[in-house]
């Protein structure tokens, strides 16, 4: 059975056509020094789709920060039902409420702790507020994809930064999807389907994403 690398190498060559990093750095940069009806005059061309295959939003770092330092309980609640379910974050997370055995008061108190509680309410609230760590740790599990990165920092307004593209390569339209499924930044520039690679320095063939898509297509072979 051929490696994760070797697939990948078959699909580079299949479906990578050439690198056209040039070309978009040059118009980038006569981008930034004239107007935009000017650019458009100029060279047929749309500022917008050029800046879009420059840069990434990075919404995933912003929902993992959001999720695990500074959502309160129920902001967890209401991500963890948009993606999976919340009572199983809490029966995974949270110890278990035992009623201790006192017939005149009664008393209530969870597993790993020595504190006891006159109320089960306030016994599962304590529960809960010490396996914070772990309920975050959970939710954040449960958050996958990009589309659920990106729904989590527009429904929090959360800031968030850009990742920079370094390399740019015209690619198949059937690759371009694929790439566009897994979050890559991807533009249809110039006659071009362009695939902005976030990394440089190292063969295509080891970049994770190529190799994803390469398994998924001939893993089975």
């Amino acid at each position: 059975m051929e490696s994760k690398q070797d697939l990948a190498a078959r699909l580079v060559q299949r479906e990578v056509f050439q690198c056209i990093s040039s070309l978009v750095s040059g118009l980038a940069k006569i981008a930034n020094e004239v107007n935009y009806k000017a650019f458009e005059d100029a060279f047929g061309l749309d500022q917008d789709e050029l800046y879009n295959i420059l840069q990434r939003p990075n919404y995933e770092e912003a929902a993992r920060q959001f999720i695990m330092d500074d959502a309160d309980l129920d902001d967890l609640e209401s991500i963890a039902d948009e993606v999976g379910y919340w009572d199983d974050v809490l029966e995974e997370a949270v110890p278990s409420v035992v009623e201790l055995d006192d017939e005149e008061d009664p008393a209530f108190t969870y597993i790993g702790t020595v504190e006891q509680f006159s109320d089960e309410d306030d016994a599962r609230e304590s529960a809960i507020e010490s396996s914070m760590g772990l309920i975050r740790e959970k939710v954040w599990a449960m958050v996958t994809t990009q589309e659920e990165f990106q729904k989590i920092v527009q429904d929090h307004n959360l800031d968030y930064d850009y990742d920079e593209v370094y390399e740019h390569w015209s690619v198949s339209n059937w690759l371009y999807e694929k790439l566009a499924d897994k979050g890559e930044v991807v533009g249809s520039f110039a006659d071009f389907e362009v695939w902005g690679r976030c990394c440089t320095g190292q063969s295509m063939t080891l970049d994770s994403v190529i190799q994803e898509i390469a398994c998924e297509l001939w893993g089975n072979e």
